[in-house]
């Protein structure tokens, strides 16, 4: 436009211009009459141009202008966040919809995000792999969708990474079992698949690993039970194998569900935890409800038990966690009798290797619902009927 100076009039309405150069100011400084109206500028508008050289624009393809000082700021939801001075982000529970911004990477100071209890959409956005001061990552409770990112590997100062209850799916990435400085994983209640790996073992610091309620498979790795953990929860998946003697190396374990899975033998170094823990559980408020410390049913500990499997609490239990209607979250304890083909003790209809008063109970109602098995006929006739009460209340009192 340099080469118009000696244009007297300009105009440029009732197109669809959605630009116009820097350079349109030397028309302007040589008092030449510019008129712009209808067409789709966007602002902000140059300096030199008057609201009547500008006019009307259809402006609604344009980009909402920012209320933040990029060059200092990022902007989330609707507020500025000082990337030097934002070290902490508080936003649970704050009715926060939609996905997460990417510019949230910007944020490189941050030591805590917290942004659980929403209902926030759409997959985790890769740039928070660039909080590299992060502490705390807090996403459970949203409904956040896709896998979980590989840049979140390079979080290597995180403490508490926490992804429960979406519907991630895919496996862990490989990145995440690098993260030393991680004490505690939770990634409760997804859809994430695949096997845990022999790379767990580098998570030296981890106090809790909290797999449950997922599609994990296969065996767990040898390394894993050199972890000093003190939460180990993995029910509700499709694991496999035996649960190794190595178990015992973790002295602090106060919490362990490795209910409704595929396990196949207990080892008698179970036994080496206090009782007090293997019978532990603890009442949930307003109901009776009881969860177990350590909860193993539905799973195929049928033969070679342990001699302290009667004092462990929830051997025929497992245990979910989930959030109640008043979205709060709950613990509880469900009964599941390990899943055993053969009746390893006749009248033992629970399956906890017991003769006792529940057994009596269970064995009333599986007549009463005609859903007796074998266990139940005590003297071997082919139905369970009262005469196998009678036998099995003689044998308790006797």
């Amino acid at each position: 436009m340099e080469s118009l100076s000696s244009l007297d009039s300009l105009y440029l309405t009732f197109n669809q211009l959605n630009y116009i150069p820097e350079s349109i100011c030397n028309l302007v400084e040589n008092d030449c009459s510019i008129f712009l109206e209808e067409n789709q500028l966007c602002p902000p508008y140059l300096e030199c141009l008057t609201e009547e050289n500008i006019g009307y624009q259809d402006t609604s393809e344009c980009e909402e202008p920012s209320l933040c000082d990029e060059e200092i700021e990022v902007e989330l939801w609707g507020e500025c966040y000082n990337i030097e001075e934002t070290t902490n982000l508080y936003l649970d529970s704050s009715g926060l919809t939609g996905e997460i911004p990417s510019t949230i990477g910007g944020l490189i100071n941050l030591e805590r995000l917290w942004l659980h209890k929403n209902q926030l959409t759409g997959s985790i956005p890769p740039e928070i792999g660039d909080l590299i001061n992060l502490q705390e990552l807090i996403l459970k409770n949203n409904q956040l969708t896709g896998g979980i990112p590989q840049e979140l590997g390079n979080l290597q100062e995180i403490l508490y990474f926490d992804l429960s209850f979406n519907p991630l799916g895919g496996s862990i990435p490989s990145e995440i079992w690098s993260l030393e400085t991680l004490w505690d994983l939770w990634l409760v209640e997804n859809e994430l698949v695949g096997e845990i790996p022999n790379e767990v073992g580098n998570l030296i610091n981890l106090n809790s690993l909290c797999l449950s309620q997922n599609e994990f498979s296969g065996e767990l790795p040898i390394s894993l039970w050199n972890l000093d953990l003190n939460i180990l929860l993995l029910s509700d998946n499709l694991f496999t194998g035996e649960i190794p003697s190595e178990i015992s190396n973790m002295n602090e374990l106060q919490y362990l569900h490795i209910g409704n899975n595929q396990f196949s033998s207990l080892p008698n170094s179970i036994c080496s935890f206090d009782e007090i823990v293997l019978n532990g559980y603890e009442y949930v408020d307003d109901d009776d409800l009881i969860w177990y410390y350590f909860s193993m049913g539905n799973n195929n500990f049928c033969n070679d038990l342990p001699e302290c499997t009667e004092n462990i609490g929830g051997f025929n239990y497992t245990t979910n966690i989930y959030y109640n209607f008043e979205n709060e979250l709950e613990v509880s304890s469900n009964y599941q009798p390990q899943n055993c083909e053969e009746c390893s003790l006749s009248g033992d209809v629970n399956n906890d290797l017991i003769l006792d008063v529940l057994d009596i109970v269970m064995m009333v109602d599986c007549i009463l619902i005609d859903d007796c098995d074998e266990c139940s006929d005590i003297t071997s006739d082919g139905e369970t009927n009262v005469l196998d009460i009678v036998y099995l209340v003689d044998y308790i009192l006797n």
